[in-house]
């Protein structure tokens, strides 16, 4: 289907526009913590490395599709994704999954951790092509190698539930913590779930409450909500209820309305200090 670059482009500054106020999606993890899922399929699903802001990102999107494949051939990534996107969706030309993936790997060999990822999602999803676990795994596992936390998410989320390969949350939270170190908000949550509950890692509440500080820096709602809770249950530390109500009062800000009724209800309490684990 044919859509034309001005409404493709005005549609996409729409969609930021209406993001939260207090964030603009200018890092993939605040991307992420906008949960915003079509942010790689309208051109913001970027690597930092590669030297694109989203701005950047649009304006490879939305650039004549011959102007895109005489950058690609000249090697220059962001064109070659933003090729394969227009493939992989049917934006302006016929829908072609894989020539799409023919691009992404393209981008993925020229060393972009996020071309790696592109082809991993198509793989796995299974849309625009035949889904491939082993390929998808070994795109995700490449792209998290180089540095996307995007991939490294994705690569955790399959090892955990065991998607073409045996579960293994071991591994898994590694692929979190990995991806949350990359700035990845929704894989510093993952990673904080799991060390947060009894499995084969054991509880390790210092880890859990790290992931989660590091997904609330990164704006990520639920990981507020979560280390307060951690602060007013006790889990890890002593209650400490000022702790819970600026940590909810955050998520509130950040317009969660599940923070925003936690920060009321505590408003009302008075819990007894000390560790209830």
């Amino acid at each position: 289907m044919r859509r034309s670059p001005l409404i493709l482009v005005t549609g996409i500054l729409l969609l930021a526009a209406g993001s939260l106020t207090a964030q603009s999606a200018d890092s993939p993890a605040e991307c992420d913590a906008n949960q915003s899922a079509n942010c790689a399929r309208l051109g913001l699903y970027f690597n930092r490395a590669e030297g694109l802001t989203p701005i950047m990102a649009i304006s490879y999107y939305s650039r004549d599709l011959d102007s895109l494949r005489t950058e690609c051939d000249r090697g220059l990534v962001p064109a070659c994704t933003s090729l394969g996107q227009h493939y992989q969706h049917g934006d302006g030309i016929r829908q072609d999954g894989q020539a799409a993936g023919a691009l992404f790997q393209h981008g993925c060999e020229l060393g972009s951790g996020q071309a790696c990822a592109l082809r991993g999602d198509l793989y796995r999803r299974g849309a625009e092509v035949h889904a491939d676990l082993t390929i998808a795994a070994a795109m995700f596992r490449q792209g998290c190698s180089l540095a996307n936390g995007g991939a490294c998410l994705s690569l955790g989320e399959m090892q955990q539930a065991g998607e073409g390969m045996q579960p293994d949350i071991r591994v898994a939270v590694a692929s979190f913590s990995r991806g949350c170190e990359l700035g990845w908000a929704s894989s510093c949550l993952s990673a904080g779930q799991i060390y947060g509950v009894a499995n084969a890692v054991g509880i390790n509440y210092p880890q859990a409450a790290g992931a989660y500080r590091r997904a609330c820096t990164l704006l990520n709602t639920a990981g507020c909500i979560l280390l307060g809770s951690m602060y007013r249950n006790g889990n890890g530390f002593m209650v400490d209820i000022e702790q819970a109500r600026a940590l909810y009062r955050k998520a509130c800000d950040l317009g969660s309305s599940d923070g925003c009724n936690l920060w009321a209800a505590l408003q009302q309490s008075n819990p007894q200090p000390g560790f209830h684990n």
